[in-house]
């Protein structure tokens, strides 16, 4: 399920939650435009299949407060 959807002007990210915990996605548009386009539609609670690359995040990018702060989707 989609927990959390934010649209940062050519990047979206979204946090998805299971029932193990929550991860990030990003939707980039250098990675897959048709991706992005359909993160756009999508709105909290919405139940997604998503397929991507697992990636560690950047330096400055990580979340120390959630147990995948480390780690996030690469949407593709």
């Amino acid at each position: 399920w989609v927990q959390k959807r934010r649209d940062l002007g050519g990047l979206i990210f979204i946090d998805l939650r299971d029932r193990t915990g929550i991860v990030q996605v990003v939707f980039n548009p250098e990675t897959s435009k048709e991706a992005l386009e359909v993160a756009e539609t999508i709105r909290s609670e919405y139940v997604l299949h998503v397929e991507g690359t697992v990636v560690e995040r950047g330096e400055g990018a990580i979340n120390d407060n959630m147990a995948t702060g480390r780690i996030e989707v690469q949407a593709t």
